[in-house]
């Protein structure tokens, strides 16, 4: 691979990541002040569930699903779908838009974090910890906004915390189990969910 074609592939990726990242809280907030977040959330979902599910279907994927697959399905569509997306939509009632994706940032913090148990357990080294500590930190910094806290959306803020702890602890359980099912037909399973 050139240096040029290298550099075009990172800025595709920078450019999806942005784009999609940023349009998704975007998107969100204006849904969030039509319908209610639930609500909002779920159909979001469905349709995302239906359109996944129908690309796998193309593609010729299996959907074979047995007692544990419906487990790890469950667990992990409470923890991304329910908590993670639920939480986030009524916390955003209260809460900017890029405020709340910045807070959404810190699940890789979680992930990182979380990875270090289970069976495919990683140990963190001391660039890794110091990059944890850092960026817990820099959350810290973004609740206490500006020298005080703003106690009136504290509460959304922690709301917004906690759904993004349950997106991380359900990421890390499916990458520990292992589901039998592809990403693409696991997920819109979960979507829909």
């Amino acid at each position: 691979m050139t240096a040029g074609s290298h550099r075009a592939k990172l800025l595709v990726c920078f450019a999806t990541v942005y784009l999609v990242w940023g349009s998704t809280y975007a998107v969100a907030s204006v849904g969030l002040h039509h319908l209610p977040p639930l609500l909002f959330g779920g159909i979001r979902f469905m349709i995302a569930a239906v359109l996944l599910g129908g690309v796998a279907l193309l593609l010729g994927r299996k959907f074979d699903l047995d007692a544990t697959e419906w487990k790890h399905m469950f667990i992990v569509a409470l923890g991304n779908v329910v908590i993670a997306n639920g939480g986030t939509n009524i916390a955003m009632q209260h809460i900017a838009s890029n405020q709340t994706a910045i807070l959404n940032a810190s699940a890789a913090l979680w992930i990182a974090l979380l990875a270090t148990r289970g069976r495919r357990a990683h140990a963190i080294d001391r660039r890794t910890l110091a990059g944890l500590v850092i960026g817990f930190a820099g959350t810290a910094l973004i609740v206490w906004q500006g020298g005080s806290v703003d106690t009136g959306n504290l509460g959304m803020q922690f709301l917004i915390l906690i759904a993004v702890f349950a997106w991380s602890a359900s990421t890390v359980y499916i990458r520990n189990v292992h589901s039998k099912l592809d990403v693409l037909s696991f997920t819109s399973l979960q979507m829909l969910l």
